[in-house]
């Protein structure tokens, strides 16, 4: 007769063979594997986040598909493929804008990167002028030059640089302002006197509320002067 004793060592010996110790091995290995790399994947993407989030609004503007960028002093302009320009002061973002009114340009001459030589576009309607000089050709295909208004504004040390689209017209290939018309817009835009107390209360209140201004502007063939309408939508 079987006692019950015989039965519970049979079942545990019986246990003992059913349990392979490479088994347990293998299943482990692959459970901490397994974790391994689900920590690794969280790890990437938090990264990546943080990368992100570390990037002020001007560097994050400027990772995003567009034209290329012109640098005034502490003020930068983003050309965007859409045809808006986004205006940053130093690192905050002010605004996006766009001219309603087609710009009449009439160019006299063009620039080489040789010294010396330098760009007038004019206005044919009023006879103002935009001059170029003083171009430098730096690193990254960027260009630093200087400007003249004819009202007798001078800014110093401007610079233009591509953007993440192909084919940004470098020298000798094709003339650099000519293949980079959006710089008139922005060079205009530094120029022109202050917007009007409704359009920039308007941006105010917009941005404020976390919103994005895009402020529509028109003006009426002159260039240097305030716009002669202006209007404000708040994208969220």
């Amino acid at each position: 007769m079987v006692t019950d004793m015989q039965l519970c060592k049979a079942e545990n010996q019986k246990s003992r063979q059913q349990i392979n110790p490479k088994t347990i091995m293998k299943n482990t290995y692959k459970m901490i594997t397994g974790v391994f790399f689900l920590a690794l994947t969280l790890n990437s993407c938090s990264t990546d986040s943080k990368e992100t989030e570390d990037l002020n609004a001007l560097e994050q503007e400027l990772q995003l598909e567009n034209k290329g960028f012109l640098e005034v002093g502490t003020t930068t302009y983003v050309f965007k493929e859409t045809g808006e320009t986004v205006k940053f002061i130093e690192t905050s973002r002010q605004f996006d804008f766009v001219f309603t009114n087609d710009f009449v340009f009439k160019a006299a001459t063009d620039v080489s990167k040789h010294s010396g030589e330098e760009y007038l576009v004019t206005n044919p309607q009023t006879n103002e002028f935009i001059r170029i000089y003083n171009v430098e050709e730096l690193k990254n295909n960027q260009v630093k030059f200087d400007v003249e208004f004819s009202t007798g504004q001078i800014l110093t040390s401007v610079i233009s640089g591509p953007g993440s689209s192909a084919n940004q017209g470098k020298w000798h290939k094709e003339p650099y302002f000519a293949s980079h018309p959006e710089i008139y817009s922005g060079l205009i835009e530094t120029s022109q006197l202050s917007l009007s107390s409704e359009c920039v209360s308007a941006i105010d209140i917009c941005s404020k509320a976390g919103g994005k201004a895009s402020v529509i502007l028109n003006k009426a063939g002159a260039w240097f002067t305030t716009p002669e309408t202006c209007q404000v939508v708040c994208n969220q």
